[in-house]
C-alpha cells in the first residue's frame, strides 16, 4: 500500500494518522476525567460535608464540656462564670447549627 508512495506521502500520511490517534485518545481521556470530576464532587457534598459537620459538633460539645469544667473549678470569680457562660451559649448555638445541618445534609443523601 505504501509502497509505491514517496517519502513526503509517507510521513504525512502517518503523521496524519498518529495526530488522529492522539486526538481520539486525548478525548476519551477527558471525558473519563471529567466524569470522574462529577463523582468526586458528588462524593464531597453527600459524604464528606456530613463528616465536616459531625466533627464541628463534637468539638462545641467538648468545648462546653470544658466551659463547664471551668465553671465548677471557678467558684471563686463569677465574672469569669459569665464570660463562660456566653461562651457556652455560642457553641450551644454553633452546635445547633452544625445538628441542622447534619440533617439536611442527610435528606440530600436519600
Amino acid at each position: 500500500m505504501l509502497a509505491n508512495k514517496k517519502v513526503k506521502s509517507k510521513v504525512l500520511i502517518l503523521s496524519s494518522l498518529m495526530i488522529f490517534i492522539t486526538c481520539i485518545v486525548g478525548g476519551v481521556g477527558y471525558f473519563f476525567i471529567s466524569q470522574s470530576n462529577e463523582s468526586m464532587n458528588s462524593m464531597y457534598k453527600n459524604n464528606l460535608l456530613a463528616i465536616q459537620y459531625l466533627n464541628d459538633a463534637r468539638s462545641q460539645a467538648r468545648a462546653m464540656e470544658a466551659d463547664l469544667s471551668y465553671i465548677i473549678l471557678d467558684s471563686q470569680r463569677p465574672i469569669n462564670q459569665l464570660i463562660t457562660l456566653k461562651d457556652d451559649k455560642l457553641c450551644s448555638y454553633a452546635l445547633n447549627e452544625d445538628i441542622k445541618n447534619l440533617k439536611v445534609s442527610l435528606l440530600m443523601i436519600n
